[in-house]
């Protein structure tokens, strides 16, 4: 999720499943600069639930995420040091068992080139994989560049295409690409 609106989306559709529940506490952090966050104790004593799982989110060094724990009350009174802790380990563990991924900001592209300059274009770009690649007569690569590089990218093509009138390229759409599982 990437958005204010995705995060409550989720978060409503979770404490729907969930109405039964005597509390529905949740936080969320969106945006690279994880600037946009909330949090809501849902009637647990302030400060002992939304803001332990907003901690919890902070301290995995994560965002565009959204963490709900549910409870129901089974009588034994925790306190303010027990929920605060409750909240702050459950939170902690369904984000380390759900995993932790990195997503780069790039952008598509489709490369043709001969066979001539494609090892030299691979050489060039190591920096990342081919989503796809299909060798014919010529061979034709779909990459998604991360922005820090496509200045880099956009420049070497266009010496490739100053002395290689088969190699080509065509910028696509903006999108946010899942890399790697960090944890």
């Amino acid at each position: 999720m990437t958005s204010t609106e995705e995060a409550n989306a989720y978060l409503t559709e979770r404490s729907l499943l969930h109405k039964n529940a005597t509390h529905n506490c949740w936080a969320y952090m969106t945006g690279p600069d994880k600037n946009n966050w909330y949090f809501s104790d849902n009637g647990e004593p302030s400060g002992t639930a939304g803001k332990p799982i907003l901690g919890s989110i902070e301290s995995t060094d994560v965002t565009n995420v959204a963490v709900m724990v549910t409870r129901y009350f089974g009588g034994i009174k925790l306190g303010v040091r027990g929920l605060i802790d409750a909240y702050s380990s459950t939170a902690k563990n369904a984000i380390l068992k759900a995993g932790i991924y990195k997503y780069t900001i790039g952008k598509k592209i489709k490369i043709i080139s001969s066979y001539n300059i494609w090892n030299r274009i691979l050489y060039d770009f190591k920096f990342v994989e081919p989503k796809s690649t299909e060798f014919t007569d010529k061979v034709q690569a779909y990459f998604v560049i991360p922005q820090e590089y496509s200045e880099l990218v956009e420049s070497r093509l266009r010496q490739y295409e100053a002395v290689d009138s088969m190699v080509s390229h065509v910028w696509g759409e903006e999108i946010i690409d899942k890399t790697d599982k960090i944890a």
